[in-house]
């Protein structure tokens, strides 16, 4: 009788126990999540157009005089916010807030200490790690080689990265960086798991293709043609685009059965005149396992779309055109985005089409000068970029 009692009271003694996760907890972004960009003194878009998709650009305490670049630079999916916005009413209230919750996720991943974080220096390129804490007393690079996150198949895996000062990464064109300086995926590992707490400021290197949430506690630089599917977070100082950037909304789960992915191009390749016309091929693939069905695509300059079905690995194209104005011809180019949402997946893709002006002498000056042959110099700036949403 006592042995049952005694064996009794040990079993409701463990179900008092609270069950402990011994294994990192992710940083909660609370509203700051629903900011690709948030920073406190200046937000610059520079060079060609960049692209953010799916999330909002908000500056606090800065006034929206400090926002430049927007437009020709566009936000797809979402909403540009300033400290001295009057409407919608509740804009400054909502940027504070975010910024508080900024500042906690920062501080949480600054002081997070379980598991016991691994100490990392110098430059990552080249090396694999697991998830886990890793923490940088001085500066960190990526360059001579890309850093693997490998979650080894586990999708809920959590990165924290703590940077006592700066971060950059460094690569060179075309996009992925084919020198190194990217950040890689694999094992089922998700960009919406990954934290770079940076204890000063940030540097995206020109065409590196970057992953995770960076929040810094004073600036944060997102290269020429560099991609990023995470955040930019910076607590006290700015933001800036140097140019064909594009900013993701990091995916929240690995890519499962189904999968999509979107590519547009344009032709001709530059245009010169009013009512000439832009001809568009917007191919839609399912690289998935599974059928997806009622996949929209649209096109936001044609106001054109259509609702598809794809079987696994099967591609649909899609034509639409545009014809050029005088608007077109006073910004300098046209700007196309083209968008594919089914089920959890999203892509999608732009085409930048420049305004070639006319030359100085006729063309068939040229043509009889070259003896009949007509040498037509074109150009186009467009780069691809995929998304996965949960």
């Amino acid at each position: 009788m006592k042995t049952k009692l005694f064996n009794t009271l040990i079993v409701a003694a463990l179900l008092l126990v609270p069950t402990v996760n011994f294994g990192q907890i992710a940083p909660d972004l609370n509203s700051a999540a629903n900011f690709g960009i948030l920073a406190g003194t200046a937000i610059t878009s520079a060079g060609t157009p960049s692209v953010i998709n799916n999330m909002d650009v908000g500056l606090s305490p800065g006034f929206r005089s400090f926002i430049t670049g927007f437009p020709p630079s566009t936000v797809v999916g979402g909403a540009i916010y300033a400290a001295d916005d009057i409407a919608p009413p509740g804009v400054p209230a909502m940027l504070l807030q975010a910024k508080q919750d900024l500042r906690d996720a920062y501080l949480y991943a600054a002081a997070a200490s379980s598991p016991a974080p691994a100490t990392i220096a110098g430059d990552q390129g080249g090396t694999t790690l697991y998830p886990g804490i890793y923490k940088s007393a001085s500066t960190l690079l990526i360059q001579s080689g890309n850093l693997t996150l490998d979650a080894q198949g586990d999708a809920s895996a959590v990165w924290i990265f703590q940077i006592a000062s700066d971060f950059t990464t460094i690569g060179g064109s075309p996009n992925p960086s084919p020198s190194g300086g990217n950040v890689l995926l694999t094992g089922g590992a998700v960009a919406n798991n990954v934290y770079w707490q940076v204890g000063s400021s940030a540097v995206i290197g020109d065409y590196t293709d970057f992953k995770g949430n960076i929040m810094a506690l004073t600036s944060i630089t997102m290269n020429v043609g560099s991609t990023i599917d995470g955040r930019l977070l910076a607590r006290n100082g700015a933001v800036t685009l140097a140019g064909l950037s594009t900013l993701n909304k990091p995916g929240e789960s690995s890519p499962g059965s189904g999968d999509l992915t979107l590519t547009k191009t344009a032709s001709p390749l530059s245009f010169s005149a009013v009512g000439d016309v832009i001809n568009y091929d917007i191919v839609v693939e399912n690289i998935g396992a599974v059928t997806l069905s009622d996949i929209n695509v649209s096109d936001d300059l044609t106001a054109t779309s259509w609702i598809i079905t794809l079987l696994a690995g099967q591609s649909d194209t899609h034509p639409t055109s545009y014809i050029i104005t005088q608007t077109d011809i006073d910004n300098g180019f046209v700007l196309n985005t083209a968008t594919a949402v089914g089920g959890s997946f999203t892509a999608s893709d732009y085409a930048l089409v420049p305004y070639a002006s006319a030359p100085a002498i006729p063309l068939s000056t040229w043509a009889l000068a070259l003896g009949g042959a007509l040498i037509l110099i074109s150009l186009i700036v467009r780069y691809r970029r995929h998304i996965k949403l949960a």
